[in-house]
């Protein structure tokens, strides 16, 4: 009469019977594994026992300790064998083809290893990688071929690795009616074509969970293992990380602490860095990042869909510094979910040919979705340049590295769960075809912070340094600066005050930001203040656009609008921004007597800016004659072409320049206001500005200055 024997008693039995066979081979064998298991086996596992006692008449070889990457690997192989019922007896006699998808690289030749020793006929050992046909395969060496079976590995990091190679070899074996193994990450793209059209079992190697997990802890420190361990962090968990936190001399739990550690240094589920709630300065990029936190909450919560999931792909842009990783970063941390970070550099330094690359590719796109839901954040996605500007020279091979992002970034059942994000310095060069819709087929571009935004971030990595202390004075002389560069001001500033054994102050951190470099002469700054509040005074007379501040940094002057109040612009209002942009000179000329060079020096000179504007109204707008026409030849060269057109733009500039001398002239009292509270304050906001320009609210400008 058989005898029932519970299933958590029997549970992972050719698991533990695998974990016994690897370590009786090892030079220090441990307590037997399977014996630890309470009960006895039943019947279906007759074959398990007669595998141990098969393990005193073979010959052991001279392998090392089993180590846990190895008994992942024995864990998952005998699970995914558990689920074809019979393949274990069919693989000990010799007669099986089968398939097995690993899910990644680095499990490869484990998964080889523990078929071999665990689950395959024992054959007298042959030298590495035996190829008995002539030219086949002999430069990957993917197949190992013995006188009972043969296994093809593949991780496709060589041309070879394709479904067109080794069908013949495919053809000997089953010819001899030998058992055929092949193990791949992608065994469509990787695995001879006839070995999967013969296959009578396709297996899909399982992720390891808690109890795989403690199987094998238990066969490293050969005591028995109960302790939980956050399923979101072990997604994150690799062979190598298995590796370098199990060992033999620690304790179960000290294999676990030791294991999260190892997690959290791979900064894939980091906690250093702000949230997204706490970042400034993103715009439209943070509107997107909110409302992915919310969905992916939604998610999680099984309220949503992946179907209905509607923040799967982002393009980032802008300039380097404006803080393009840390947005991802801190969205990740806002959404709870680990970011697998990766670069296209990064792909192309894993190897020295284009296999490597795409395998580079394929793995952290697995890796994202492995630990989905996650956010996979690829980084100089320009790297991958459009497939319009690819020369001949390299053309095939920059072809296949498009062609596989596309596939990746299209597979939508493959990649549930997984949020791609892309950054680039220049999105010109990105094919156009990534920006399809369910690729990234969303495009922010993000700026530097302004000064609203910089106090923000100052106050945010000052925590309670400097108190209550206005922090605009920082945020202004950081002007053109990133997030990073706070962040590094701050902790220069903080050590100064550290080593002196006192208390932080606003110039420690003012002196960083410096660093030496000299300041702008006390009649400069008034030149420059004078010139920013004539730009501002034409902006609030003729209310082009929302005023937003009018700075006075270090090494200049800036007036900010607001881009997104930008209309179109008809006749009046491009006049009326040809004035705006001569009011600079104006104001200087009117207020100060003379007018300096700032206002035509450089490549965003006002006068350059305002000699485009004219030859556009005489050219293109339709405003001027002969007929609207576009040009992409410089100044230079349209002048030289069209003679009489350098006269119209130059009485166009100069009837401007003329009306902006009438405008400061009228409004001079509010331009020297506003420059004498810019001298002092350095930054004002629009509504500050209001104040001080509105001739009805003379009291409100006086409580400007008063508050300096």
């Amino acid at each position: 009469m058989s005898t029932h024997v519970p299933e958590s008693e029997t549970k992972d039995l050719l698991a533990r019977a695998f974990l016994d066979i690897l370590t009786s081979r090892s030079q220090k064998p441990s307590a037997s594994m399977l014996r630890r298991q309470s009960g006895r086996a039943s019947d279906e596992n007759e074959q398990i026992s007669a595998m141990l006692d098969d393990l005193s008449d073979e010959e052991l070889s001279d392998a090392n300790l089993i180590k846990p990457h190895i008994a992942a690997a024995a864990v998952l192989v005998a699970r995914a064998i558990e689920k074809a019922p019979g393949l274990i007896r069919e693989l000990k006699r010799g007669y099986s083809t089968v398939s097995i998808e690993v899910p990644e690289p680095d499990y490869i030749l484990p998964v080889r290893q523990v078929l071999i020793d665990c689950a395959l006929p024992f054959v007298k050992p042959k030298p590495r990688y035996i190829d008995r046909h002539r030219d086949v395969d002999r430069r990957s060496e993917s197949f190992t071929i013995t006188d009972g079976y043969s296994i093809c590995t593949r991780d496709g990091s060589s041309k070879e690795h394709t479904s067109t190679k080794g069908n013949d070899v495919v053809a000997d074996v089953v010819f001899r009616s030998e058992t055929l193994i092949g193990i791949a990450t992608d065994p469509k793209r990787h695995l001879p074509r006839d070995l999967l059209r013969i296959a009578e079992h396709h297996l899909r190697l399982p992720l390891l969970d808690v109890s795989a997990l403690h199987l094998v802890i238990e066969s490293a420190t050969g005591r028995s293992c109960d302790q939980g361990f956050d399923e979101q962090l072990l997604r994150l968990v690799t062979g190598a990380d298995l590796t370098l936190a199990i060992r033999h001399d620690r304790t179960p739990q000290q294999c676990l602490d030791k294991l999260k550690e190892v997690i959290a240094k791979k900064e894939e589920f980091g906690t250093a860095g702000p949230t997204l709630e706490e970042l400034y300065g993103y715009g439209r990029a943070k509107e997107w990042g909110l409302g992915l936190v919310a969905d992916m909450n939604d998610l999680k919560a099984g309220q949503l869909t992946w179907e209905d999931f509607d923040h799967r792909g982002l393009l980032l842009t802008g300039s380097p510094g404006t803080g393009k990783t840390s947005f991802a970063r801190a969205l990740a941390k806002s959404a709870n979910i680990p970011i697998i970070a990766t670069s296209v550099s990064e792909w192309n330094a894993t190897g020295d040919h284009l296999g490597h690359t795409l395998q580079a590719m394929r793995t952290a796109f697995h890796r994202a979705q492995q630990a989905s839901p996650s956010i996979l954040f690829i980084d100089e996605l320009d790297g991958i340049s459009s497939r319009a500007n690819l020369n001949d020279r390299n053309r095939e091979y920059w072809l296949q590295v498009v062609n596989q992002l596309l596939e990746l970034l299209q597979g939508f059942e493959e990649r549930e769960g997984v949020v791609v994000i892309g950054a680039t310095n220049h999105p010109d060069q990105i094919d156009p075809a990534v920006l399809r819709a369910g690729r990234l087929d969303r495009v922010i571009h993000v700026d530097l912070p302004d000064t609203k935004a910089m106090r923000n971030i100052y106050r945010f990595y000052l925590g309670d340094g400097l108190g209550d202390l206005d922090l605009t004075p920082l945020a202004v002389e950081s002007r053109g600066k990133s997030g990073a560069d706070v962040e590094a001001y701050v902790a220069r500033a903080k050590a100064k005050a550290r080593r002196e054994k006192r208390a932080l102050e606003l110039a420690d951190v003012l002196e960083a930001i410096h660093d030496g470099r000299p300041e702008l002469p006390e009649r400069w700054k008034r030149v420059i203040a004078v010139h920013e509040a004539g730009h501002s005074v034409a902006n609030l007379h003729f209310d082009l656009w929302k005023l937003q501040s009018v700075e006075l940094t270090r090494t200049g002057g800036f007036t900010t609008h607001r881009d997104e109040q930008l209309a179109m612009f008809d006749y009046e209002s491009a006049s009326d921004f040809l004035v705006l942009l001569m009011a600079g000179a104006a104001a200087e000329e009117i207020v100060l007597g003379k007018s300096s060079v700032g206002s035509s020096s450089g490549d965003n000179s006002d006068l350059v800016m305002a000699t485009h504007m004219a030859i556009q109204l005489e050219l293109t707008w339709q405003i001027g004659k002969p007929a609207p026409i576009v040009f992409e030849a410089s100044n230079e060269a349209l002048f030289l072409a069209m003679p009489d057109l350098r006269d119209r733009v130059e009485k166009r500039l100069a009837k401007a320049a003329e009306d902006a001398r009438k405008l400061i002239e009228a409004k001079r009292e509010q331009v020297r206001k506003i420059a004498d509270a810019l001298v002092v304050r350095r930054y004002l906001t629009g509504a500050e500005v209001r104040l001080i320009y509105d001739d009805k609210a003379k009291a409100g400008s006086s409580r400007v200055l008063e508050n300096v």
